[in-house]
């Protein structure tokens, strides 16, 4: 149920990753059910809101993510991948000589 509207009449079935997205199609976890008018204003949206994020959890929006081969970076993600690139650059300019950039 969407949280704006607290509408429980004529509810959609309503896929959090679009049916296109084969290995979460018939997956129960990726749906949630809203009312017509929710259903059609989450269509214009280019994200999925953050109510469907609450309502059914971070976590399995996440797991859904990577099994669609969707994956959204955090920032400690990006540090992270940031400080091993840094630490194999290092590597390098020991083993080959220093690379000038």
């Amino acid at each position: 149920m969407w949280p704006r509207c607290g509408n429980f009449g004529e509810l959609q079935a309503h896929h959090i990753f679009g049916r296109v997205r084969k290995p979460t199609r018939w997956l129960l976890t990726n749906g949630i059910t809203l009312c017509e008018g929710a259903h059609s204003y989450v269509h214009t949206l280019s994200d999925i809101p953050k109510e469907i994020i609450t309502i059914v959890g971070a976590e399995i929006i996440d797991a859904l993510s990577q099994l669609n081969g969707y994956y959204k970076p955090t920032i400690q993600d990006l540090l992270d991948t940031k400080q091993y690139l840094k630490e194999q650059l290092h590597h390098y300019e020991i083993e080959f000589g220093k690379i000038y950039r």
